[in-house]
């Protein structure tokens, strides 16, 4: 089993199953999800979007995710001021879902949608606490 990033899972042959998380916690038996880690190198974005859009992240009480700023990601495009004006508008959904940033620090490397970003770092680990449960 694993988690899908499209809000339409794509069909598979294989005997593994994809699915968004929404789908995935009622198979596995899980009303709330306490701790959820992810790592989605490219795809987080999304992720964070269908789970908003999905209701999802009302069921989760603390997210830690790391976020990779190396390149807009999949399904994520346009002028560099596009891509951070829509991360930064993710991040601000997620904050009006109930979720709060305690935590953050930042990781190694110093290149930002593939440009050398000074005093940025190419990725930050991010954690959040549902305010909402």
């Amino acid at each position: 089993m694993w988690l899908e990033w499209r809000t339409s899972p794509r069909k598979t042959h294989s005997r593994h199953h994809a699915g968004t998380l929404v789908d995935i916690m009622p198979e596995l038996g899980h009303v709330t999800v306490h701790f959820l880690y992810i790592d989605l190198v490219c795809t987080k974005w999304c992720v964070f979007q269908n789970w908003m859009k999905l209701g999802t992240l009302h069921h989760v009480h603390h997210v830690v995710a790391r976020v990779h700023l190396q390149w807009a990601g999949f399904d994520v495009g346009g002028a560099d001021e596009q891509v951070l004006r829509y991360w930064f508008s993710v991040l601000q959904g997620l904050q009006a879902t109930g979720l709060r940033l305690v935590h953050s620090s930042s990781g190694e490397g110093r290149r930002g949608l593939k440009r050398d970003g000074g005093n940025a770092r190419s990725f930050y680990t991010l954690s959040f606490v549902n305010t909402r449960q």
